[in-house]
């Protein structure tokens, strides 16, 4: 299935799923795009905190292709810290979320 099929679909799936794959769990939908394309590479915004999957010359998040300029010279690669970190920034933000809410 072509990615940018994918992501539509899955956005349209729930009216959260921009929000979930933006504020917390954005590491997580790359695993979930690598586990269909192995080769796939994680990119990371040290300003927004976020990830990217790069696929095909491209960088993905769940709003499609990446086309901003200036957030894809800042993107670095993913580092193993933050690969140990990731898959518990969904729980730190929810927390904070509900904290602050």
């Amino acid at each position: 299935m072509d990615i940018e099929l994918f992501l539509k679909i899955l956005r349209e799936t729930h009216p959260d799923m921009v929000e979930i794959f933006t504020r917390g769990g954005c590491y997580r939908l790359h695993l979930i795009i690598k586990g269909e394309r192995w080769w796939v590479k994680a990119w990371y915004d040290p300003i927004e905190c976020h990830v990217y999957t790069e696929y095909n010359d491209g960088f993905y998040d769940i709003n499609g292709q990446l086309l901003d300029k200036e957030i894809i010279e800042r993107l670095h690669p993913f580092s193993e810290k933050l690969k140990r970190e990731a898959p518990t920034w969904h729980e730190d933000f929810w927390k904070k979320e509900q904290k602050d809410g």
